[in-house]
């Protein structure tokens, strides 16, 4: 609606409709209604909010308005006396409320952890499908911790096994393996042994990492001459657990084909990767679960075993732990995710 403008002796605009007065001609549209300043109307102006706590309906048309700072930049008034009283609903139509409002609580309502989404799933933490979401990302881990464990128990139960560790003179291809242990999945250890380098002077060991040193190889037994025992426990158990599969297989590789030798094969898994999903460390940079130390995992689990670390027969004690560890959890974090989704689904 157009303002209906008049020019006053001083030079100002002013409206006939709205009341308003400007230096200028305005560009702004006209509500149609007297405007007031905040908190000036007359008494028998109310907001529709006002009345409808009042349980009166407003008029159609409003009667003034006052300007707001932010959308919707006003508020209508409505005369009091031109309200009508709203219907009281009946006693069908009262029950059918009360339901409607439960259902809704019941819906907006965490299963996690009980809390109330007044928003209706709209604000950011709301509750969206029976959960919050600090009690969906802990769903999820749970989620993601079961089929770990699930994943270990049916491992262990596969059948025989043996879980393998070396310790090297470094992390790339030209390094070799100077101790190997494999292990039994019952715990028994199968091989151990501290295996000379190719080169009996070499000097970069790695000794401040696992503690071996020169005078330890010094009399230990080369790799040709282990490799036949190695490779006859590679060749009977062909399921071969590993924390960091790939690591221990490309430096066992590299060991082997400086004297010209291959290692057998077999299904070699890696229980690094298995835990770092379940310890849930997600990077957003690699877009994977960032892999934990043998350390971390034995500490997270309570599954060390006692002796030096970073020695090949500890740390392979220590792995076969984790498993067992991993695996004990399986059947009560089932149960713990099967009774979240159930909750969830009512």
């Amino acid at each position: 609606m157009d303002h209906q403008l008049s020019l006053l002796s001083d030079g100002q605009y002013t409206c006939a409709l709205c009341q308003q007065k400007w230096r200028t001609q305005p560009r702004s549209s006209c509500v149609g209604v007297p405007c007031y300043q905040y908190g000036c109307w007359p008494d028998h102006l109310y907001t529709a909010t006002q009345l409808c706590r009042m349980h009166l309906k407003p008029p159609d048309e409003p009667d003034g308005y006052y300007s707001l700072v932010k959308s919707p930049y006003r508020r209508l008034l409505y005369d009091i006396t031109k309200a009508m009283p709203r219907r009281v609903p009946t006693e069908r139509q009262r029950a059918a409320i009360s339901k409607m409002r439960a259902a809704l609580v019941e819906k907006y309502t965490c299963q996690g952890c009980g809390r109330y989404d007044a928003s209706h799933g709209q604000s950011r933490s709301g509750v969206v499908g029976g959960y919050c979401a600090a009690c969906w990302r802990e769903l999820r881990r749970r989620r993601r911790q079961a089929r770990v464990c699930a994943w270990a128990k049916a491992y262990l139960e596969a059948g025989d096994f043996i879980v393998l560790d070396s310790e090297t003179t470094g992390l790339s291809s030209a390094d070799e393996v100077i101790e190997l242990a494999l292990v039994h999945s019952s715990g028994t250890v199968l091989f151990s042994s501290l295996i000379q380098p190719q080169d009996p002077q070499r000097s970069d060991l790695a000794t401040h990492i696992h503690g071996i040193t020169a005078q330890m190889l010094a009399t230990a037994p080369r790799f040709p001459d282990v490799r036949p025992t190695i490779a006859a426990i590679l060749r009977h158990f062909r399921r071969v657990l590993v924390y960091n599969a790939d690591f221990d297989f490309r430096l066992l590789t590299a060991t082997a084909t400086r004297y010209g030798l291959r290692v057998p094969g077999g299904a070699w898994e890696c229980l690094m990767e298995q835990y770092a999903v379940f310890h849930g460390d997600w990077s957003s940079y690699h877009q994977s679960y960032t892999w934990q130390s043998l350390e971390v995992a034995c500490a997270g689990l309570a599954g060390s075993v006692e002796g030096e670390a970073h020695r090949a027969t500890v740390d392979a004690l220590s792995a076969l732990g984790v498993l067992k560890a991993l695996a004990a959890r399986a059947d009560a974090l089932t149960v713990a995710v099967a009774t979240c989704e159930r909750e969830g689904a009512r």
